[in-house]
């Protein structure tokens, strides 16, 4: 009932911030948000960024050195 005289009451006004702004404060809000999330559930976060270093490291190494024949011989007979 009392919405009638709502346009009557002074409101404030809302100041949009310059999109470059706006676009930077998102983009740190997004990197903060995937940081916490990459972080979720893991004790030793600097060992988890070791191992995942190592790994990438060794299938470069991998390629580079062209595919193998996989180590195993099948023999008949």
């Amino acid at each position: 009932m009392g919405n009638c005289y709502d346009c009557f009451s002074p409101q404030p006004e809302v100041e949009t911030p310059d999109p470059e702004v706006r676009r930077r404060q998102q983009e740190e809000a997004a990197l903060k948000r995937q940081q916490q999330a990459d972080g979720r559930g893991v004790k030793d976060p600097e060992r988890l960024k070791r191992q995942q270093k190592r790994r990438e490291d060794a299938e470069r190494e991998a390629l580079k050195h062209g595919p193998s024949d996989g180590g195993l011989k099948w023999t008949v007979g």
